[in-house]
């Protein structure tokens, strides 16, 4: 958990750098996509540095990628129901431990 959580603070650093960017959308593809590999590859290691190592990976690629999510989605809505979307994304999240 730590090593997720260390990818994720740089993963957040670097996105509040990048906030400027223009291609969002190929962004949120390419760090989904890194996400997935370094999972894939955390998945068959078998020695626990090169493991720590893939977990802040994909906590820096998670980070990356829930943040352009976010701001895709908030970008694409109208002013009116920004509220209303927020409060359905969050109710996903607090029920997917009812759905496992």
């Amino acid at each position: 958990m730590v090593a997720m959580g260390v990818g994720s603070v740089l993963g957040g650093v670097l996105a509040a750098a990048l906030s400027r960017l223009e291609r969002r959308g190929l962004l949120q593809i390419a760090s989904l996509f890194m996400l997935a590999v370094s999972l894939m590859g955390f998945a068959y290691c078998a020695k626990l540095w090169l493991a720590l190592l893939l977990l802040v990976v994909g906590g820096f690629f998670e980070s990356i990628f829930i943040t352009s999510n976010q701001i895709l989605l908030q970008l694409s809505i109208p002013d009116e129901l920004r509220g209303r979307v927020t409060s359905v994304v969050s109710l996903s999240t607090a029920l997917s431990p009812v759905g496992g």
